[in-house]
């Protein structure tokens, strides 16, 4: 987890590094099928190519990074000879922490290619992308990942231990928690109201941080 701020003002601050040519620059209009090609190529990100995998639409791209039509706050493009050789990105992301409302970012689409790893690339795209965050008031940037752990650390991260998954039997955990009263269980097809409530009423019983589970942002994910 990042201790950096962060959203993005999508002033295009065009920057050179030191590998001759390569330009690092905020996310432009008519970007995205350049970005969805590069991320879909398995020579690039091998995952591309994996049995199953289905390529990235544009549409899928928008919903992930520019929900409700806004332009992406946080993407950061590295280019030579104007072909994309490099992403970083976050999506901002509210998350609750009491009562509070916090404004962060999860870390997303890093990737250099295999031609320029290594020459300094990703660490002048987080330069990009930390500095939009911090203008855009964004109190923290996050994530989690088993590969890209170097880069994050170099960059100002921190490492806050493993992520594990957990399994739990529902049922069981109702009764536990209501002394064995009658609970109904139904499905909402329609986030509405009661998320809101339920999301401050969850947090405020919880320590530490955790997503804010409203009905906005259930409807988005």
């Amino acid at each position: 987890m990042g201790e950096h701020g962060a959203t993005c003002d999508l002033t295009d601050r065009s920057t050179s590094t030191e590998t001759e040519g390569v330009v690092i620059r905020p996310w432009r209009v008519g970007d995205t099928t350049a970005i969805n090609a590069f991320y879909n190529d398995p020579a690039i990100r091998p995952a591309a190519g994996a049995k199953g995998a289905a390529p990235r639409t544009a549409e899928q791209w928008a919903w992930e990074f520019a929900p409700r039509g806004l332009p992406p706050t946080g993407y950061g493009i590295a280019t030579r000879q104007d072909r994309i050789i490099g992403t970083q990105a976050y999506i901002p992301l509210t998350m609750r922490s009491g009562t509070e409302r916090v404004l962060t970012g999860k870390d997303e689409d890093t990737l250099v290619h295999p031609d320029y790893r290594g020459r300094g690339i990703l660490d002048r795209l987080y330069e990009l992308i930390i500095e939009q965050a911090e203008r855009s008031g964004v109190a923290l940037l996050w994530g989690f990942t088993n590969t890209a752990v170097r880069p994050l650390l170099r960059n100002g991260f921190r490492s806050l231990g493993t992520f594990d998954s957990m399994a739990l039997n529902l049922g069981a955990s109702i009764d536990a928690a209501t002394g064995g009263r009658e609970v109904r269980v139904e499905e909402i097809k329609s986030p509405d109201a009661r998320l809101d409530r339920f999301a401050e009423s969850f947090a405020s019983q919880n320590e530490g941080m955790g997503l804010d589970l409203s009905a906005d942002f259930l409807r988005w994910r």
